[in-house]
């Protein structure tokens, strides 16, 4: 569940972002027909999670439509008593701004946050922690694989209980018991070729009256959630999984807001980047771009910065100059090179003007270098996110002209896959 809110825009642009990664099916050494749910997961890796999410909304009978992307990371730290996994994330939203020109997605929200997942899928989240928002979908039963009485074949049928977490005026877990079902394996298509997968069916319905009467505070949800999901035996990751959510949601003033909701999500791991490899993508870079060129290429927390200050803004516009055109192509020729990176786009302002002006017209700034990039690199819109970021984060001081012009820039971010 996201962040319910009686906001209509925020209700609209609500981020159902979702941790929902599962546990592979160990079938080795085991007698035909047991299998064994956990995470396989070992220090070091990245598992990554992309979620659309295709949202039809209602507001008091008021219809809007949006598609959300949601990207999560969560990097493998270590493995602590009794088998969990420590794991530390990153849940980012994204807006398609024009579903019908995707060039780019703009970002909505980012939340980071540490936590526990014990092998059979169930989490230990610190207090007061939002995300990850739903928990403990999927959960396994701890089968015995030497007892031949009850072997997992096609039609086995489980429960667990999960909870979701509404964000409000204060955190509010909602209890649900989720049905699971063994479907069997499947041959499927895949980037390198043909796998075989296991197929589970998940269903649990939500039927919640909130204690706390608050007037921006869901007071009632109702309805229910069904979903398929694809698990890689040898990836020890989920693959694919495809949700149905169809809530209700009744506020006390009278408010109702109805959610149908298609989640399509598409799992992946890989290894975090070694700090070589982060030097020679860097060098490969700075030697590429042409020698009166004065961008900066750096390692930041996130990944390869590239600051521009080249691709400057004149004041209160954003439509990039002719004579900045260049370095822009020079970019994209160079990130060409790199079709599975994800680049991040941030829009940056000088400090005239009020913030909120200024986050409006960096965030336009941010957009056009991003489908500007988008049109030249031809890579899937999703590896392209923006965010306009305002007066807030400025090079230099804004005491002068110059400097002025400096902050007025756009950063590209190579993220650490």
């Amino acid at each position: 569940m996201g962040c319910a809110t009686q906001d209509y825009k925020k209700a609209v642009l609500c981020s159902y972002l979702t941790v929902l990664l599962g546990s592979p099916l160990w079938a080795s050494d085991l007698p035909e027909g047991h299998k064994i749910l956990r995470w396989k997961l070992k220090p070091g890796e990245v598992v990554e999670l992309r979620r659309f999410a295709d949202q039809n909304v209602k507001i008091n009978g008021e219809s809007l439509s949006r598609r959300i992307y949601h990207r999560v990371l969560l990097q493998v730290l270590d493995i602590k008593d009794k088998g969990f996994f420590e794991v530390s994330g990153l849940f980012r939203s994204h807006l398609m701004a024009d579903s019908k020109n995707q060039l780019a997605w703009q970002e909505l929200e980012e939340y980071r946050g540490n936590f526990l997942i014990h092998p059979r899928g169930y989490y230990v989240v610190p207090a007061g922690q939002y995300m990850p928002n739903i928990r403990h979908i999927p959960t396994f039963p701890e089968k015995d694989p030497a007892d031949a009485e009850d072997p997992m074949t096609s039609g086995f049928r489980w429960n667990a209980p999960a909870e979701e977490v509404i964000s409000s005026d204060y955190l509010s877990p909602v209890p649900v018991e989720v049905e699971y079902e063994y479907l069997g394996s499947e041959l499927v298509a895949a980037p390198e070729g043909t796998k075989t997968l296991h197929k589970i069916r998940s269903y649990y319905q939500i039927q919640f009256e909130n204690p706390k009467i608050l007037a921006h505070v869901p007071r009632r949800l109702m309805g229910f959630v069904s979903g398929v999901w694809y698990w890689d035996e040898k990836e020890g990751i989920p693959f694919y999984a495809q949700e149905n959510y169809n809530l209700i949601i009744l506020y006390p003033q009278g408010d109702v807001h109805e959610f149908d909701i298609r989640h399509q999500s598409y799992f992946s791991k890989r290894k975090v980047a070694n700090a070589m490899a982060k030097k020679k993508l860097i060098d490969k870079l700075r030697q590429g771009l042409p020698p009166n060129a004065k961008a900066g290429i750096d390692e930041g927390s996130e990944g390869i910065k590239i600051t521009l200050p080249d691709v400057v803004f004149d004041y209160n516009s954003a439509e990039i100059t002719p004579k900045n055109r260049p370095i822009l192509e020079k970019i994209a020729e160079l990130l060409r090179s790199l079709p599975e990176k994800e680049l991040r786009i941030l829009g940056h302002t000088d400090n005239i003007g009020s913030e909120e002006f200024n986050r409006r017209l960096s965030l336009e700034r941010a957009r056009v270098v991003a489908e500007f990039l988008a049109q030249r690199l031809k890579i899937p819109a999703e590896r392209i996110t923006y965010e306009g970021l305002g007066s807030r984060y400025p090079l230099v001081e804004n005491d002068s002209e110059e400097n002025r012009q400096k902050n007025r820039r756009v950063e590209i971010i190579i993220l650490n896959n």
